[in-house]
């Protein structure tokens, strides 16, 4: 039985990879460099502040790692708070935990700005018990305790718990933690599959 839901935001509750790609494509273009999908696939799994010390190594751009960081975070808040739209299925499905008292939380290696930001422009932040940032937490998904610690405050054990993930790396360490995962992409609509389990 699923007594709690944990949500990734980026690629799970909102369609917002293309953001982050443009906004990438703008921090280089501004410096003369054509965009990388290369970096893009590198940037994924860091936070902000990782990325921007990434960009600083690879390109040895005058800015610091924590400058280019900023700028790169504004270009994509901006992008949340105007563009980022839910993927397909995610409205129905807070609905459906909503409607069975089923707690739902976000955990995510996002910075807080921007999905509070998208949450709001859409009405969706009344159907969370909290937000999980990775680095305010100084942890990543690579390590099972957000999972496992958010789940504890919503009530529920791991195999308890449902976990809504795109990314290869977080789902690993859910699974290896116990918990019931759905990956998430881009044609999956989340109460079809959700209503079968």
């Amino acid at each position: 039985m699923i007594k709690a839901v944990l949500f990734d935001a980026d690629g799970t509750l909102m369609d917002s990879i293309a953001s982050w790609r443009k906004a990438l494509k703008t921090v280089l273009g501004r410096r003369g460099f054509p965009y990388s999908e290369e970096d893009f696939q590198v940037l994924i799994p860091l936070t902000t502040k990782e990325g921007g010390a990434y960009l600083k190594e690879k390109y040895g751009f005058a800015e610091t790692g924590d400058e280019i960081a900023a700028e790169y975070l504004g270009l994509v808040e901006g992008f949340y708070a105007t563009e980022v739209e839910l993927k397909k299925g995610v409205r129905e499905a807070l609905e459906y935990y909503a409607g069975r008292d089923i707690p739902m939380a976000i955990v995510t290696s996002s910075e807080r700005i921007l999905i509070e930001a998208a949450c709001k422009r859409h009405g969706i932040s009344q159907y969370f018990q909290g937000l999980y940032i990775c680095s305010e937490l100084g942890t990543s998904k690579r390590n099972p305790d957000i999972f496992v610690n958010t789940a504890k405050v919503l009530g529920a054990e791991p195999e308890e718990t449902l976990v809504y993930e795109d990314s290869d790396y977080a789902i690993e360490t859910a699974v290896k933690a116990g918990f019931k995962v759905i990956k998430v992409i881009d044609e999956l609509n989340i109460v079809e599959v959700e209503t079968e389990i």
